[in-house]
């Protein structure tokens, strides 16, 4: 995360703390999948706040040897099922989406999320 972007009320860290009681299971068995720690950097050009993951599987972009990767109908639908899923969990817990931010869903109608250009 670039130095301007790490900030204490970045919305990373605010969905962090807002599912911080839910259990590993749980954000799980609901296809969440959140950083299970964070750290704060000094570097050359700032402060960085860097996030501890776990790994979640091959890239979605890259395809496997048989030239498929998940670009098969079966994947695709799996794939979308576990999105949609996810969504409906998050708004379950008063997060919603716009864009790639996730923000807390008090904020959602006074700075509604537009999806990021560039």
């Amino acid at each position: 995360m670039t130095a301007e972007e790490s900030t204490e009320e970045c919305p990373e860290l605010q969905i962090m703390k807002a599912l911080a009681n839910v259990s590993y299971e749980e954000l799980r068995d609901n296809c969440i999948a959140i950083p299970r720690e964070h750290f704060w950097i000094e570097g050359p050009n700032g402060r960085h706040l860097c996030f501890v993951s776990d790994l979640l599987g091959p890239s979605l972009s890259q395809n496997s040897p048989d030239g498929m990767g998940i670009h098969t109908p079966d994947s695709l639908t799996d794939l979308a099922f576990q999105v949609s899923k996810g969504i409906q969990y998050l708004h379950e817990k008063g997060i919603c989406h716009g864009g790639k931010r996730l923000i807390l869903e008090h904020n959602c109608q006074s700075n509604p999320a537009r999806p990021e250009t560039g």
